[in-house]
């Protein structure tokens, strides 16, 4: 299948991407700048130009200056079947703009790809994920870390920086900037080197609890996942899959006293869910069948 992917200037996405060609299918990337003017007129150009594909699955923004207004998504909609992926469906900040395209009939339907239950989607699943940078050996040298980026004054910070400024967790940050894979192949090699990985789990707001893209990396790259207790994880994975932690002297006490074998166990559970349940055949499979 051909696929339209719809989307803001940013390197996360690619990923998601990459998860759809790794089926065996075939995308086409049309990108607009969220935080300048409205593109709006060469968008739809852009979009007539592929009115031959399938579909196309929009990624958007909220709040921001340059998303494209009602009238072009209803638009895009009438050249292709067009299906809303929601990175954070379950964020406070988003739940009124998923509720005003549902109103207004923007696309054939919506999806939140975050795990949060009350997302205001007709479908709500985990983020696609391309397990093809995962394969291959490779030595854990990492006891924890953390692969990603934070504010050190936001919620995120709070828990990242006491761990990492005491030792108990070696960080890599990663590029945000571009549309591409740069530096993908980086982070997955920093995941899968790490015994124990730790994840926040707090949406753009910080008021709302989700679950990152990282889990299901993390099951892929076979190493343990060390969680936030209000992550809606437990939705979607045993609790014999993952550790948790409610504060970040309790997590450092985890990552202190906690056994390889403990840790091996329950890396090979969470890996074991995730390449049964969570590959990209099966999200975007739960996805072309309300097609």
């Amino acid at each position: 299948m051909k696929a339209v992917f719809i989307t803001p200037r940013s390197n996360d996405i690619a990923s998601v991407i990459s998860a759809w060609e790794s089926l065996g299918h075939t995308s086409t990337r049309i990108s607009f700048s969220h935080d300048a003017e409205k593109e709006d007129p060469s968008l739809l150009a852009s979009v007539s130009r592929y009115s031959y594909a399938d579909l196309a699955f929009y990624v958007g923004a909220v709040g921001c200056p340059g998303i494209p207004s009602i009238e072009t998504l209803k638009e895009i909609n009438s050249i292709l079947p067009t299906v809303h992926l929601c990175f954070d469906g379950g964020d406070l900040l988003w739940r009124p703009m998923l509720r005003t395209y549902t109103q207004a009939r923007c696309f054939r339907f919506q999806v939140s790809i975050d795990g949060h239950p009350d997302a205001p989607a007709d479908l709500i699943t985990l983020a696609p994920v391309d397990p093809r940078p995962f394969h291959g050996d490779v030595h854990r040298t990492i006891h924890c870390g953390f692969s990603g980026n934070f504010n050190r004054r936001d919620p995120r910070g709070k828990i990242l920086v006491p761990l990492i400024e005491r030792g108990f967790v070696e960080l890599r940050e990663r590029m945000c900037e571009g549309e591409t894979l740069a530096g993908y192949d980086e982070h997955v090699f920093f995941t899968r080197r790490c015994e124990l990985l730790i994840n926040t789990s707090f949406a753009g707001s910080g008021f709302v609890n989700h679950v990152k893209q990282r889990v299901v990396e993390c099951g892929f790259a076979g190493c343990a996942l060390l969680e936030d207790s209000l992550s809606p994880i437990h939705l979607w994975f045993p609790p014999e899959s993952y550790f948790s932690y409610t504060t970040w002297e309790d997590a450092r006490e985890k990552i202190r006293v906690l056994g390889k074998r403990e840790i091996k166990a329950k890396a090979e559970e969470l890996s074991k869910h995730v390449r049964a349940d969570h590959t990209p055949e099966k999200v975007y499979g739960k996805i072309l069948a309300k097609l």
